[in-house]
């Protein structure tokens, strides 16, 4: 039997500009940005690599990125 161990980072590992590369790349991801935005009544894709990057630097926008942002990286494995 195969096992897969899953290591997600926490508070602090956030940044500019990440996830845009899989969301390009892998439609899936971009859906789920869109339902977690539309569930928080948050726009993650722009504070995640858009205009307002600024606020990944508050625990609000910042714990909900990085949920989704693993996630994602789950889902795509």
């Amino acid at each position: 039997m195969k096992k897969t161990i899953c290591l997600f980072t926490g508070q602090g590992s956030q940044y500019p500009g990440m996830s845009k590369t899989m969301v390009s790349k892998y439609f899936d991801a971009q859906k789920y940005f869109q339902i977690a935005s539309k569930l928080t009544n948050i726009d993650l894709e722009d504070i995640c690599f858009g205009t307002k990057t600024k606020l990944l630097e508050h625990t609000q926008y910042s714990q909900v990125a990085i949920a989704v942002y693993e996630y994602v990286l789950y889902a795509w494995c």
